[in-house]
């Protein structure tokens, strides 16, 4: 659709080294292919999931985005236990954790969580599961809860994004040996397109309808006591009697929530783009200096501060800015006309930060449960070092050294890259 863009700037000049600037601009960012067209499959980052046949779809949006609930209100599901017969993993079927009762028990079994005759049992009680248990979901935002309180937006088609943008700032010299720029700026950020983000819950059995429904039949079936059927159909559904449910027949992931509109070709997570609903306030400060301390030396700093590096919105997702609250560096520089050598010592130092971005999600710090979530970007502070000599013996031609992290700290500047250590770079460079 169209989209007014004005721009607007102020500039008061007092003298020929002083400025002052007032600026506003409204800019947008129309959706990119990816956004719209994008769609591959990829191997979903949890080792669990993946072993029972899970994967990602990243799909872009297209032209009519994914609808989820049916005209019913029920929700469809594609499970990697679907028999062949009824159309493999690739079909969609009824959301209901229950049908798959025993690909659950096969999967306990298959872990060595309960032996054969405890396996045939608890088949022969598939068709009574079915009219017993519910089913649960699990978001990765959304959390936990009955299937049937999910409400499970529809994602609509990608549209421009736009940034309302107001900014004041000064450039000077003081002195004439000190430069100094500052920037303030507040931005107003509506329709942002996050990230490849997940997007469908998983569909699991009712943990404590799992638990009641045990109970009952050990009573009834075994003889057990009240209490002695409450424990060991407690320790069947959850793996634990503390009040916690780690692992058991209720928390395997029977199925994932899908649509028609979702290009899968087995049981598969959608990932994908969309347009956050809640306009979002982004302000900061930018600081930047060079104070000239003769001909040959010079120290200079850089400061940048943002509000927030996380916003919730009001659908309960977290939005990440992927890039960090706090950054700043500061240098020392030595540059002689005379001998033609020059040396400049730099510190740099980024705050930790949150990553939401495809399969790599560093949430850890903000409660993040993605499959394969790990920890969030950390903070870290590098030392660079560069060094050049211009050869007097050879007109036009100098050498220089550049090494960036020059004390060999492991650091990373985002999930799922390797861990980065001191790099040197050596260059000739000649000049006619």
């Amino acid at each position: 659709e169209a989209v007014f863009s004005p721009r607007a700037a102020l500039v008061f000049k007092p003298s020929e080294d002083q400025a002052f600037r007032l600026t506003f601009n409204r800019a947008f960012s129309t959706p990119s292919s990816l956004n719209q067209f994008l769609d591959l499959a990829s191997p979903i980052p949890d080792a669990n999931a993946a072993r029972l046949g899970y994967s990602l779809r990243i799909q872009g949006t297209g032209t009519t985005g994914f609808h989820f609930r049916q005209p019913d209100g029920s929700y469809l599901m594609r499970s990697p236990f679907t028999p062949d017969e009824l159309g493999g993993p690739a079909q969609p079927v009824q959301a209901n954790a229950a049908l798959y009762w025993r690909a659950a028990v096969e999967v306990l079994r298959q872990a060595g969580a309960i032996d054969g005759a405890t396996a045939a049992y608890l088949n022969s009680l598939s068709g009574d599961a079915v009219n017993a248990i519910s089913s649960n979901y699990f978001h990765p935002s959304l959390g936990t809860g009955k299937l049937a309180d999910l409400v499970l937006p529809d994602i609509e088609p990608i549209r421009e994004s736009t940034s309302t943008t107001f900014e004041a700032g000064y450039r000077g010299v003081l002195g004439q040996r000190f430069l100094l720029a500052v920037d303030a700026w507040y931005s107003k950020r509506e329709n942002l397109v996050t990230p490849l983000t997940i997007s469908t819950p998983f569909v699991t059995l009712n943990p404590q309808e799992t638990i009641a429904f045990l109970t009952q039949r050990f009573v009834s079936d075994r003889g057990m006591s009240p209490e002695q059927a409450q424990t060991q159909a407690t320790l069947l559904a959850c793996g634990a009697t503390d009040g916690t449910c780690p692992r058991g027949l209720a928390t395997i992931p029977l199925g994932v929530i899908t649509s028609p509109e979702v290009n899968a070709n087995g049981a598969q997570v959608l990932t994908t783009y969309f347009n956050v609903e809640d306009e979002l306030d982004l302000y900061g400060l930018d600081l930047a200096a060079t104070a000239l301390l003769s001909e040959s030396w010079s120290v200079s700093g850089t400061l940048s501060l943002v509000n927030e590096d996380m916003f919730e919105t009001k659908r309960g997702e977290k939005v990440t800015l992927n890039a960090p609250k706090t950054k700043g560096s500061f240098s020392v520089a030595y540059r002689s006309l005379q001998n033609g050598f020059n040396a400049e010592l730099r510190a740099r130092y980024n705050d930790d930060f949150p990553v939401r971005s495809g399969v790599y999600n560093g949430t850890l710090c903000i409660g993040g449960t993605e499959p394969g979530a790990e920890d969030c970007v950390k903070s870290y502070t590098l030392l660079d070092l560069v060094a050049g000599y211009r050869l007097r013996m050879i007109p036009g031609a100098s050498i220089q050294l550049s090494v960036q992290n020059l004390l060999d700290e492991d650091y990373r500047s985002f999930p799922g890259v390797p861990a980065i250590g001191r790099m040197a770079l050596l260059r000739l460079k000649y000049e006619f």
